[in-house]
């Protein structure tokens, strides 16, 4: 007897499900024609377009390959980044744009600053506390907290594929075996000592060293723009230096005036003030420079554009509440 059948269906079982939409669309060009969530939330169907998948299921795979291809470059891209030291992803990641969803009112955030300021997250996470769902620091329109499930080895570089936006620890132990917390955390620390995040008035700023000034002025002109960029080298350096001495006045009375910038390289946080050459200080300061605090005193590290101060201090605080209001506009 000869039985003769078809596949009626069949499904694919995910754990991001915007991340695998995505890679579906735009790697077999399937669409969305109808979605059924269950009543308890427990899970949620997706029916994909039947014409597009019986072409891919005949054999005919070249969508598929040359979608494979053209990530060959972007995976190159990648490793040669790693290779000269930044490991900051070169793309958006499905995760980010899920985050974005949740944090799209913040004024001036794009999805470049969130990938970012996410990589930078599950960096210092992995070199302190390790946990598997991590509290972002960010929350939505309604002022819940936004976490993430991390399920990649700690022992390794972050990869932001290994990321999850999850609302309960329920949820990530459905996910990831590997969870054992047993309460949603607290937003994750740049610091063990979160006195660092103010400026502490004992400390003295030390004296420039040959190796930082060559640095502004050879390495950094980059971050030096309009009308600073005129001024001789031995200039700009000597409003630096009155731009650290009355800094440093001024943080001293103001506990909130100098402001923190957390480094990925080094694990720590710096402290930032302003450069006003041209402009008072009511008005958006033309650059800003970043120390970093030593057993000895605070040490001007490098020099930075108002910007990215404040991408920066928005892993803190938000940045129109500071003397950096209207930096992105």
């Amino acid at each position: 007897m000869k039985i003769k059948g078809r596949f009626d269906h069949f499904n694919i079982n995910v754990l991001d499900l915007e991340r695998s939409i995505n890679f579906y669309s735009e790697a077999l060009g399937l669409q969305e024609v109808k979605r059924k969530k269950a009543s308890d939330g427990s899970f949620i169907l997706l029916e994909k377009n039947k014409s597009r998948w019986d072409m891919v299921c005949s054999g005919k795979l070249i969508a598929l390959e040359e979608w494979i291809r053209s990530k060959v470059g972007t995976v190159a891209k990648e490793d040669a980044s790693r290779a000269t030291g930044d490991l900051r992803p070169e793309r958006v990641h499905e995760i980010t744009k899920s985050v974005m969803q949740r944090v799209s009112y913040l004024p001036g955030i794009d999805y470049r600053q969130l990938n970012n300021y996410l990589y930078v997250l599950l960096s210092r996470n992995r070199v302190s506390e390790r946990n598997r769902v991590i509290n972002t620091r960010l929350v939505d329109e309604l002022g819940q907290p936004v976490y993430l499930l991390y399920v990649g080895d700690f022992n390794k570089q972050v990869d932001m594929h290994q990321a999850f936006l999850v609302d309960s620890i329920s949820e990530a132990q459905k996910i990831f075996s590997g969870v054992t917390q047993t309460r949603l955390p607290d937003p994750l620390q740049w610091s063990e000592d979160v006195s660092d995040y103010i400026w502490d008035p004992t400390m003295e700023v030390l004296s420039l060293s040959d190796r930082v000034v060559q640095h502004i002025v050879s390495e950094r002109t980059g971050r030096i723009c309009g009308q600073l960029a005129t001024l001789e080298p031995a200039t700009l350096l000597r409003n630096i230096k009155e731009a650290l001495f009355t800094g440093q006045q001024r943080a001293c009375r103001d506990c909130t005036y100098a402001l923190p910038a957390y480094s990925r390289q080094h694990n720590s946080v710096g402290m930032m003030l302003p450069l006003h050459v041209y402009t008072n200080d009511t008005e958006l300061p033309e650059a800003v420079l970043l120390l970093s605090k030593t057993v000895h005193g605070y040490s001007l590290v490098t020099i930075v554009t108002p910007k990215q101060a404040y991408i920066s201090v928005r892993m803190f605080r938000n940045p129109e509440e500071t003397w950096l209001k209207g930096a992105l506009t």
